[in-house]
């Protein structure tokens, strides 16, 4: 792994009248990492889009929790958290939507999405809604866990890719809706960091 240090990390956003929030992080580093995002969204108007990217190896540990509670008028509240997982690690991806009563027109959208690399590695999402207002344009989720495609590595090699070229090209596809925001240096730093680990584990 790229080190071992616990990584424990609770951040909470309070997002006034008009206001816009955009936070992106990368979970890539840590033996045990457990992150605890809150939006609160209490002015009319307030908009948070978050996003977040989880590559975990070896025996890392990931516990993710993304909270968005809408109290003003016309909220604009979207999370989005995608993980890849493999070798012996481990990630759990939490999220709640609250929407209080009087929360008219808010828009509110939880993702979590996972992918397992080999077959010791683990992945749970665990989504939560709490709506309180009738009067909303959205509420709602999506959340799935699955293992990489066989079909489409095999399909890669045919074309002359090795086997961790194909998974690096598949997992980098599965992230690029998260990536796309980043500036060009991050999303290669990421891609390098990403490409490295999964040689790690193709060389055990």
């Amino acid at each position: 792994t790229d080190s071992t240090k616990k990584i424990f990390l609770n951040t909470k956003f309070v997002c006034g009248r008009d206001s816009k929030i955009i936070s992106n992080s990368q979970n890539l580093r840590g033996d045990n990492v457990r992150n605890k995002n809150e939006f609160l969204l209490v002015g009319d108007g307030a908009s948070a889009r978050n996003s977040e990217i989880l590559f975990g190896n070896s025996k890392q540990r990931f516990d993710i929790t993304t909270d968005v509670k809408s109290v003003g008028k016309s909220t604009t509240g979207e999370t989005f958290t995608k993980g890849v997982f493999a070798e012996n690690s481990r990630g759990i991806i939490k999220g709640k939507l609250i929407v209080e009563k009087g929360a008219e027109k808010s828009n509110s959208y939880l993702s979590q999405h996972g992918m397992l690399i080999g077959k010791k590695s683990e992945a749970n999402t665990v989504p939560c809604l709490e709506i309180l207002e009738e009067d909303v344009i959205r509420a709602t989720h999506s959340a799935s866990v699955a293992r990489i495609d066989d079909e489409q590595i095999f399909y890669l090699m045919s074309r002359g890719l090795s086997e961790s070229d194909a998974k690096n090209l598949i997992m980098l596809a599965f992230l690029s809706g998260n990536i796309k925001s980043l500036d060009e240096k991050r999303r290669e730093d990421i891609a390098e960091i990403i490409s490295r680990k999964l040689g790690e584990n193709v060389a055990s």
